[in-house]
């Protein structure tokens, strides 16, 4: 199975589906049904205002490295589903940057101000840990990049019109934002001609034979947009497979999804459950061709 073979990219499309319904769902008495709500991003391209832009930047940001627990001990987090101290934490930073309004905080803060003003109530942050003080340079950064545009249609008129690259080097600017954040946070804010390259999908790029380099984020973002677009599915629901795969974490909060989470999203056995995909993938494909 090649990238260039169409029929391998189908196979390879359908077989990485089946295995998630069949293997990781149905064998669990799970509705593999749950899964198509994963394949679509939860924006679509000019839903959100700039302000709700700002605020999924901010919560992707919280998403580098391993200091997500320690951001959201102090910042919370926004979704409907988390718990309401996360929720209620989050709105006091809401309202703290002026209902996620970009222009204003861009006029107002320094990240001297904005560390001066956290030593008060409510926040009462004496000494910010090394995932809180980068967090914090993220929501300055952020907003400066932001405030270039003077609404969310400018923004999306944007990244409608400039190529990969270019999106990539200007969301780095933001502080936090490496390889793969700039791709996360467009793909699920509607572009779904984008994959974020994290550790699940470059190790079973690699294990499938896409890659020559399992840390090689450019080359598994290439091949996983290539097998898609050949067979006409979004590269966006490729790379969720993968990483549905590898994380088992079936995030929504349906009763079958918690089910599906409570089986599959040990971190511990990440590894073992992208080598299984592997093996299937390969015992599948096997004398196909």
């Amino acid at each position: 199975m090649t990238v260039e073979s169409h029929q391998g990219n189908h196979r390879l499309y359908t077989l990485t589906r089946q295995y998630i319904e069949h293997e990781m769902l149905v064998t669990h008495d799970i509705n593999p049904a749950i899964l198509k709500t994963y394949l679509q991003p939860v924006y679509q391209i000019g839903q959100l205002t700039l302000n709700g832009i700002y605020e999924c930047v901010l919560d992707h940001a919280k998403n580098k490295g391993m200091g997500k627990n320690a951001i959201e001990g102090i910042f919370g987090d926004g979704w409907e589903d988390s718990p309401n101290e996360k929720r209620q934490k989050w709105g006091l930073l809401k309202e703290l940057l002026f209902d996620f309004d970009p222009h204003q905080v861009f006029k107002t803060f320094t990240i001297y101000d904005f560390f001066l003003l956290l030593g008060n109530a409510p926040f009462h942050l004496a000494e910010p840990s090394t995932p809180v003080y980068g967090f914090c340079r993220s929501i300055i950064s952020g907003a400066r990049y932001l405030s270039r545009f003077e609404n969310g249609k400018g923004f999306y008129d944007h990244f409608s019109n400039i190529s990969q690259e270019q999106a990539r080097d200007e969301l780095q600017t933001i502080s936090g934002y490496g390889e793969a954040l700039p791709f996360d946070l467009l793909k699920d804010l509607g572009y779904v001609q984008y994959v974020k390259p994290d550790v699940h999908t470059m190790e079973i790029a690699f294990g499938l034979g896409l890659i020559a380099d399992p840390s090689d984020a450019r080359a598994t973002i290439h091949a996983l947009q290539a097998i898609s677009l050949a067979v006409g599915e979004t590269p966006f629901s490729l790379d969720r497979m993968f990483w549905l795969i590898g994380s088992g974490n079936f995030f929504n909060n349906t009763a079958e999804d918690i089910r599906a989470r409570q089986i599959w999203s040990s971190k511990s056995h990440a590894k073992k459950r992208r080598q299984q995909f592997i093996a299937y993938i390969h015992l599948s494909t096997s004398g196909s061709g």
